[in-house]
């Protein structure tokens, strides 16, 4: 798996996904997943992409293999599923979270549903997902492959990437931008800043912008 500094984590920890949004926009990288929400409050998940590629389809329960996803998912990672939208039958619950959440995985990315919502809330394991129902994905989903590249909403995501995760979203930084990003990143929420307090001091916000040629 690849893996980032602890100082690379927590500076990007410190960065809300709009910031890091905007960077990417001004890199021309489409990485922004919408349409997902944290199943929890004040949350955010900064680590490594853990793919997982799943469909919907009549099937067997020995093709619903989160469990062995789950296995093989480093500590410090973020799973991250592709089910395609699909939201009829949910791929992810109350004990897979327990069990994610003692073994270290860093939080769950649902494209797609999950359920047992109130025992996730009580555990306060991050998960974000598209939606909520109480219909399990055994014989209604198959896991198609582990750990390989996938596309959600025409971004793609690489085994590794990073993924970063708060109560405005998700986005995915490919693994060879994440300096670049961070830096851009970082000069933006240095110049939004200075224009909070400038607004605090009781300036009005155009005149904050026209004094330090930025546009928040």
């Amino acid at each position: 798996m690849r893996t980032y500094s602890l100082e690379i984590l927590e500076k990007y920890r410190r960065i809300p996904t709009t910031t890091i949004s905007d960077a990417l926009d001004r890199l021309n990288i489409i990485g922004v997943i919408t349409g997902l929400k944290p199943i929890i409050d004040d949350v955010k998940i900064v680590g490594p992409a853990f793919t997982i590629k799943e469909i919907h389809r009549k099937t067997n329960t020995s093709e619903f293999r989160v469990t062995e996803a789950l296995n093989q998912a480093e500590p410090g990672s973020i799973m991250v599923f592709d089910v395609g939208g699909y939201t009829e039958a949910s791929t992810w619950g109350g004990l897979a979270s327990l069990s994610a959440k003692i073994k270290g995985i860093e939080g769950v990315v649902v494209n797609g549903a999950v359920r047992d919502i109130n025992e996730i809330r009580k555990i306060k394991f991050p998960v974000f997902a598209r939606a909520i129902t109480p219909i399990t994905g055994k014989s209604r989903i198959a896991t198609v492959s582990i750990n390989t590249q996938i596309e959600i909403n025409n971004v793609r995501i690489s085994p590794g990437d990073l993924i970063v995760g708060d109560g405005n979203g998700i986005v995915v930084i490919p693994y060879e931008k994440v300096l670049e990003v961070l830096k851009i990143a970082m000069e933006i929420e240095e110049k939004e800043e200075k224009v909070r307090i400038l607004v605090m001091s009781g300036k009005p916000i155009i005149e904050a912008e026209r004094e330090l040629g930025t546009k928040i």
